[in-house]
């Protein structure tokens, strides 16, 4: 076999029907084992006052970069006060998710509920720039929640289900409505009522209820026989004296995240602020993405909207790429998953187009020459991307047919590998491929990624070492990249997979994107928007080969405005010198403006803006009860920041 699935899957299921969390380690070939010896840090939990903490998973020895949610319980008596690190207040939400890197220790503070401490009640209003529309002051214990209210998870004592808060229904794009089209005439050209009404009556009926002499715009209702000839009549419209513009009458929908009842377990698409390039497109169905995989199980129910151009299966010589390992519909998933359908989960570009070109048997495997084949049948069938999350040794007749999609404008992409080693397989070691390797919901390079000379971008790509908490069902999963696919165990159930193969379709989405805005951008136009638009300060500034260019940034390469946020908070802190509390934002390239409010002067309060490091990037200046902080946030800078309120000594 020269060709390998560049794959690393675990089964971890989440069941359609269940959705419960089933852990099976499967080890891969190139697997090498290294991430079961991870690394252990010391936690302690000890408390202050009456109660106990309840730790998940238990304190003590953990996995470095492991989550652990401590949740506190008081006496009878006594409440909750605060988490303690080092002499301050890490958090005051009882609640709370620690991403342990090192040795650690934090104290649950309990304080009689007759207890009076004496505080300082302040005001903090902040203004600021956020890809994420959600964006709040939150307490640093918090996760920013992208799919709050979107499921609402009951127990119907058999199974545990999602019922879909109905932003809008699934039956709303199949509901049939009559067709019109809106006419503006020029202020000087508007028509009288019945001259306008005898004109427009051979076209069909006639709505004027908002014409009026000071809003000269007509809204025509077309006759079904007529739809037909809509293109026509606006032609004839546009060309009549006196009309400004004429134009179908086309749906709008309310601005949302999408209503995918899982959304919140893809931390991958909220990472990369894909809520915010979804308010720009979804990508358009004119750009077709081939994915040269295992093929697609058609039948996913979180496939019901997506596209299809008609495939080929160059294993089993047939016209139906049918995937019989579930890879390609996982990776095809990433890419287009049915979005804002109401159900399961969300692809990074669902409008778009996908070829389906089966290259890989059923046990991951497949020969050069079927790649090689579905290669140069993508590219002669329309294809714009190729996404291939696979590789294998140096072929010439696979650098022969990439060459041939370069030439032909074809934009390739294709994952690194999982061994963990400073060599890239092919064909993404090649110089026309857009080579890809995956970080974790860190940022950071995973331990499997293959890197080297040749490294391009990095995506998401999943790290089961880690676990990661859920605020939205109040749950732990593990650290994968979640899509629907079919199993031969499980059958068709939501999967999270790990691995580059899955860091790779992230890149074929974003170019898809790319490519649906502006379809004039030629391939390597495409490339070089993605690679200088990366995030490149996880390792080095500017190139390297553990990072390539950097961590892919959606908004950036297609140019998303920041959302305008504001948020007021009213808190008070206790009286004693060192303690801090922290509000966290998600701030973009943009404007921080800050203002703290306060009436006892004699204790200075001190605001400040911190990097997630503690490293402090501006101190608020004033005088009396009123400071204010004015912080310009850079491209090196943006990301999640912390406002800090503390107690001056």
């Amino acid at each position: 076999m020269f060709i390998y699935n560049n794959k690393k899957k675990g089964d971890f299921i989440l069941k359609k029907t269940v959705f419960t969390v089933m852990l099976v380690l499967v080890l891969v070939l190139g697997f090498t084992g290294c991430e079961l010896n991870q690394k252990t840090v010391s936690l302690t939990v000890s408390t202050e006052g009456n109660g106990t903490v309840v730790a998940y998973p238990n304190v003590g020895e953990v996995l470095a970069g492991g989550t652990v949610l401590l949740i506190p319980q008081a006496d009878d008596g006594w409440i909750f006060d605060a988490w303690i690190h080092n002499g301050s207040i890490l958090s005051t939400f009882e609640e709370l998710s620690l991403t342990v890197d090192e040795d650690f220790s934090v104290i649950a503070q309990f304080i009689q509920e007759s207890s009076t401490i004496p505080t300082i009640g302040y005001r903090l209003e902040a203004e600021w720039g956020s890809y994420k529309k959600t964006d709040r002051l939150l307490d640093v214990s918090l996760q920013s929640s992208e799919a709050k209210g979107m499921g609402i998870r009951t127990n119907d004592g058999t199974a545990l289900h999602f019922q879909i808060a109905n932003y809008l229904p699934d039956e709303a794009d199949s509901v049939p409505r009559e067709k019109a089209i809106l006419i503006k005439y020029a202020q000087d050209s508007t028509p009288t009522y019945s001259t306008l009404s005898e004109t427009l009556a051979k076209f069909g009926p006639v709505e004027l209820n908002q014409y009026s002499a000071g809003i000269p715009f007509v809204r025509m209702v077309v006759d079904k026989e007529d739809y037909d000839s809509i293109p026509a009549l606006l032609e004839q419209l546009r060309a009549s004296e006196g009309v400004e513009f004429a134009e179908e009458d086309e749906l709008y929908k309310i601005h949302s995240i999408p209503n995918d009842p899982l959304f919140s377990y893809q931390w991958n698409l909220t990472a990369l602020d894909m809520p915010a390039v979804w308010d720009v497109t979804f990508g358009n169905e004119s750009v077709v993405v081939a994915v040269l995989d295992t093929g697609v199980y058609f039948p996913l129910d979180d496939l019901n909207r997506t596209r299809f151009a008609q495939g080929f299966d160059f294993v089993n010589n047939s016209v139906n790429p049918f995937d019989d390992n579930g890879h390609g519909s996982h990776v095809t998933g990433t890419i287009a998953q049915s979005t804002n359908n109401g159900r399961g989960v969300a692809g990074m570009a669902s409008n778009v187009k996908i070829l389906p070109v089966k290259v890989l048997g059923s046990d991951g495997y497949g020969f050069v020459s079927g790649v090689a084949e579905g290669i140069i049948f993508a590219v002669n069938n329309g294809a714009d991307i190729i996404n291939m999350s696979l590789g294998g040794p140096y072929s010439d007749l696979i650098d022969d047919a990439c060459e041939y999609a370069s030439d032909h404008g074809v934009l390739v992409i294709a994952s690194t590998g999982n061994d963990g080693i400073s060599s890239i397989s092919y064909p993404s070691a090649l110089s026309g491929v857009v080579s890809v390797g995956a970080v974790n919901d860190l940022g950071n390079k995973t331990s499997y990624s293959n890197y080297g000379t040749g490294l391009d971008v990095m995506a998401p790509g999943g790290d089961f070492s880690r676990t990661l908490y859920n605020d939205e069902f109040a749950e732990s999963f593990p650290g994968g990249i979640l899509q629907e696919s079919i199993d031969p165990v499980y059958g068709e159930a939501y999967m999270y997979y790990s691995g580059t193969s899955m860091a790779a379709p992230h890149v074929a989405g974003l170019a898809a994107l790319i490519k649906s805005k502006n379809q004039s951008l030629s391939a390597l136009q495409i490339e070089e928007i993605i690679t200088s638009t990366a995030d490149d300060d996880a390792y080095t500034s500017g190139y390297d080969t553990l990072y390539g260019f950097g961590l892919i940034n959606p908004v950036r390469a297609l140019g998303i405005t920041p959302y305008a946020m504001s948020d007021s908070i009213n808190s008070e802190i206790a009286m004693v010198p060192g303690i801090t509390h922290r509000w966290r934002i998600s701030a973009a390239e943009s404007r921080i403006q800050a203002r703290l409010n306060y009436l006892d002067n004699d204790t200075q309060l001190i605001l400040r803006l911190e990097k997630p490091d503690g490293t402090i990037l501006k101190v608020a200046s004033g005088s009396g009860d009123y400071f204010h902080l004015d912080y310009n946030v850079d491209d090196q800078i943006e990301g999640y920041l912390w406002l800090t309120v503390s107690v001056g000594l």
